[in-house]
């Protein structure tokens, strides 16, 4: 429930506050986590392990409650692996050393296709203009074949150095 929104009142002809439902509010969240290791060896205690998430979220406002969005989305998803070390009595004895590694590859996706303007009552106008950034540029890929360029990338390292790049580009048929 959004407290204090304003509406447009017609028996008044003027703005109200009101209370009003959120319309398009949906969320899906899904984590997934593998962990493999040793524990109790007088090696050491060492984990690796790896993990999923997806989030899918119906946008119904952006930073001020009085822009209201009513088909705006937003997915991401993200893989992450990990490393942990710990080795008791390491140098000397009650000494401990705790070791992390971690990687993470996040893709986030807005969509904002629908030209149109809503209210809280969840009423809308056509618009020549877009939801969330209010751009007037329309795009959309249709009948896209299956030969299409395909190039997946990655890159090591620290950005200010010179950067190892495999790349994969499947041959065009």
């Amino acid at each position: 429930m959004m407290r204090d929104v304003e509406v447009w009142d017609e028996d008044s002809r003027k703005y109200i506050l009101t209370d009003r439902r959120r319309f398009h509010d949906d969320y899906f969240s899904l984590f997934g986590q593998m962990e493999i290791g040793f524990s109790n060896k007088s090696w050491a205690d060492a984990f690796v392990s790896a993990s999923y998430s997806k989030v899918d979220k119906e946008l119904q406002t952006g930073s001020v409650q009085s822009k209201v969005y009513g088909m705006a989305e937003r997915g991401s998803d993200a893989w992450n692996i990990s490393a942990r070390y710990q080795k008791h009595n390491f140098i000397w004895k009650n000494m401990q050393l705790n070791a992390a590694l971690s990687h993470t590859w996040d893709h986030s996706l807005t969509t904002d296709t629908a030209y149109r303007k809503y209210d809280w009552n969840g009423d809308y106008i056509v618009s020549s203009r877009n939801e969330i950034t209010g751009r007037a540029v329309r795009c959309a890929i249709t009948n896209v074949p299956d030969h299409w360029p395909r190039q997946f990338g990655l890159s090591v390292g620290q950005p200010s150095l010179p950067q190892p790049k495999l790349s994969i580009k499947p041959h065009r048929q």
